[in-house]
């Protein structure tokens, strides 16, 4: 399967930014990729420039509308990044919509949700869940959700092959493990069996945090492709071998 990262820059403006995303969406298609993934949060716009009810409101609309589109005359699956989604009982969460020739197939609310985003009023999700992309089972982790095991090792019990992590990685003063934070993803890639394609974002989160890109794939047996650059736009394609999987899978190898 082709795949995509997007590593795109988010600005002031959300028409800018959804214009932005369906230009990069779009040189995917150009190259084959069926399935292309977006960062975290990819639309939204600093809440300084946007009050947050308008925010919540506005964006989810504007962003699904130009999700369901792009996939319906790409036919693309997009993993559309996350977005803040208000479900039926007033609860807003961080979720990430995944729009396959212009259908909704999954919507995953992210589970570990940070405490600045419990400050926004977000709620945390209840567990992963998969879809299926041309019979290939994907499932979507969102940012702080790869740090935890536990919660990633239902993607292996539901037997999934990708594993797509939309995150936003804030640039720090002091980062005593970033040169080494590209393990993380190694390890639950070997620890679940699954190709994990990371999407980061450059530029600043709706907060205001300065970001960098970071994005890669990773297989269980290391990193196989990383973005040239932390802070400069970028498409990441690769052609991942699904059923290499199998020769990678050390545990059903010792234990099946």
């Amino acid at each position: 399967m082709k795949v995509s990262a997007i590593q795109m820059e988010i600005g002031n403006d959300l028409e800018i930014n959804l214009e932005n995303a369906r230009r990069l969406i779009e040189i995917s298609a150009t190259v084959g990729s069926r399935l292309v993934c977006l960062p975290e949060y990819f639309a939204i716009p600093p809440f300084s420039v946007m009050d947050r009810v308008t925010i919540y409101e506005e964006t989810y609309e504007a962003t699904i509308t130009m999700l369901q589109e792009v996939s319906r005359v790409n036919r693309l699956c997009i993993v559309g990044g996350s977005l803040i989604r208000k479900r039926h009982d007033g609860l807003y969460f961080n979720s990430c919509p995944v729009y396959d020739m212009g259908v909704l197939i999954a919507l995953q609310d992210k589970i570990h949700i940070t405490t600045r985003e419990r400050t926004w009023g977000l709620s945390g999700g209840e567990r992963l869940q998969v879809f299926k992309v041309d019979g290939v089972k994907v499932g979507v982790a969102i940012c702080a959700d790869i740090l935890f095991p536990k919660t990633t090792a239902s993607l292996r019990d539901q037997e999934a092959k990708l594993m797509v992590v939309p995150l936003t990685s804030p640039v720090r003063e002091k980062d005593v493990t970033q040169k080494n934070r590209d393990c993380i993803f190694v390890a639950r890639a070997f620890d679940n069996n699954v190709y994990v394609i990371k999407t980061g974002s450059v530029g600043r989160t709706a907060s205001g945090l300065k970001v960098a890109g970071r994005s890669l794939v990773a297989a269980p047996h290391g990193v196989l492709l990383k973005a040239k650059s932390e802070t400069d736009e970028e498409v990441l394609t690769i052609d991942l071998d699904i059923a290499k999987l199998n020769e990678m899978d050390l545990v059903a190898q010792l234990f099946d």
